[in-house]
């Protein structure tokens, strides 16, 4: 059967990937990868302990976390364990916040069961007095009959966590600068300009846009946060997953969040989105993005042209977020360009929504709805975004040792996708606080003067026609910015 015939039978595509699913045993392949594991999370803290004695308490806090990384959550006492310890480390350290967040993870898990809580209940005492919170402290001696002497009074303005760069953010976060405008004609579709009457001064801020969805790529794991992309370092307290070991967390609150939004349905599949490339960033934007607002977005574009989808400036006027329904309106709403793809790459699309759908509704994403042709929809939208990726997606850099950048994610930001491309761009865009992405104007923007990124093909990296053939091979077409209007007089001559 040729590739045609495929495209017109969703149910035969349906079925292959099913019998895929079963026949590579692909879920039971991957829950043998990187599980929990008793072993390594004994042999972690063991290291840590040799490393307590000896008062390397950073390596050490690093060797404690590694041990939480492997700790199975349940019948076993590698993570109350693993939690104490850590709690040690923090209060040597002077965090005594992080060091009673560990206390009571220890506890909460069972620590009793295996060693005294005295010790920690005498520590969690010692950390609420030397954070002068002499009431709490009073609290938990008087319901665990556990005595201290008067209490000093104590600085308590705690050692830092880590050093990162966090710049303040403004209210109107995902919002374009007042001095913008979103426009529309044929020749551009959506664009942004400068307002009228409203130049940019040079380093202006622009936009500052949070993705509606991003994947850290595998090899940036356990050194970035999963959640919210903020390097870690061996002071870093950072959380783990409770059911695999090769992700971690800046903090509790971003293991929650992620957990919550898409790591639920992600988790046991790790390994294999790993491979799936652009897959990957699709199916978390599946599993995180409420199914009833995808069919109401949905079934209203039904009723519409795609040229009608496209000139929609709506979505873009909303405060964006990665939890906003006009966000994810917004990003719907991109171009798809299926009418200039190929016919494998088409095919090899939709063959992977299948794909993607089905091991969502084998993780029960969607088995409780009762909704006629809920998998074909589902389907037909997520072929529509993986169509998107391949032109809206961006890539998440951070600079290097070496003043260069250097890729650690990939991720949707709506707003920014409605900026056109020009070889000599009028913005520059810096990646902050993980995952923030800030644009400011490189130099003055006129009045009405359209605002410009460039696609990654630039005139200082490749000559006239390699630009144009790179964009109109990977974007679909030709670019008429104003360098390769001039150049392109000089390549003729």
């Amino acid at each position: 059967m040729n590739d045609e015939n495929f495209d017109r039978n969703p149910d035969h595509m349906i079925k292959i990937c099913h019998d895929y699913i079963d026949n590579s045993k692909l879920i039971e392949k991957c829950l043998k990868i990187n599980r929990k594991n008793s072993k390594k999370s004994y042999e972690y803290r063991l290291k840590g302990n040799e490393c307590y004695v000896r008062g390397l308490w950073n390596k050490c806090l690093y060797l404690y976390s590694q041990s939480l990384q492997y700790a199975p959550v349940s019948n076993d006492d590698s993570l109350p364990l693993a939690y104490g310890n850590r709690s040690a480390v923090n209060f040597q350290l002077e965090r005594y916040e992080l060091s009673i967040l560990d206390i009571q993870m220890a506890i909460d898990n069972g620590y009793g069961n295996y060693k005294s809580e005295t010790k920690l209940r005498n520590r969690q005492i010692e950390c609420l007095l030397r954070l002068n919170r002499l009431d709490d402290a009073r609290q938990i001696s008087d319901m665990f009959g556990i005595e201290f002497s008067k209490p000093k009074i104590f600085d308590s303005t705690e050692k830092p966590i880590a050093s990162s760069e966090n710049e303040k953010i403004p209210e109107k976060i995902g919002l374009f600068s007042s001095k913008v405008c979103l426009s529309y004609d044929n020749h551009y579709g959506r664009y942004v300009r400068a307002g009228n009457n409203k130049s940019i001064e040079s380093n202006e801020l622009i936009l500052i846009e949070h993705p509606y969805v991003h994947v850290l790529l595998p090899h940036f794991e356990c050194k970035y946060c999963h959640h919210c992309c903020r390097q870690l370092s061996t002071i870093d307290q950072f959380e783990c997953c409770s059911k695999c070991s090769i992700i971690a967390y800046c903090s509790n609150e971003c293991r929650k969040n992620s957990w919550q939004q898409y790591h639920q349905y992600e988790c046991s599949f790790l390994p294999f989105l790993w491979q799936f490339g652009i897959g990957h960033l699709v199916y978390c934007l599946m599993a995180k993005t409420d199914v009833d607002l995808i069919l109401d977005i949905y079934q209203d574009s039904l009723n519409k042209s795609s040229k009608e989808i496209e000139q929609n400036l709506q979505p873009f006027l909303q405060p964006s977020s990665s939890t906003s329904k006009s966000t994810y309106h917004a990003l719907f709403s991109l171009k798809t360009h299926q009418n200039q793809m190929n016919p494998v790459d088409i095919f090899f699309y939709r063959m992977t929504a299948t794909l993607i759908i089905e091991l969502l509704f084998r993780k029960n994403r969607y088995q409780t709805l009762k909704i006629k042709h809920l998998k074909q929809i589902l389907i037909d939208v997520c072929f529509r975004h993986l169509c998107q990726t391949i032109f809206n997606s961006h890539t998440i850099m951070i600079p290097d040792s070496n003043d260069c950048s250097i890729p650690i994610a990939t991720a949707f930001y709506p707003s920014l996708s409605l900026l056109n491309h020009s070889c000599d761009p009028n913005i520059q865009i810096i990646f902050k606080n993980g995952i923030e992405c800030f644009i400011r104007s490189n130099r003055t923007i006129r009045s009405n003067e359209q605002i410009f990124n460039c696609y990654g093909i630039n005139y200082r990296s490749a000559d006239y026609k390699q630009r144009q053939q790179l964009l109109l091979d990977q974007y679909f077409f030709h670019c008429k910015c104003q360098i390769c209007k001039n150049e392109s007089k000089d390549f003729k001559l």
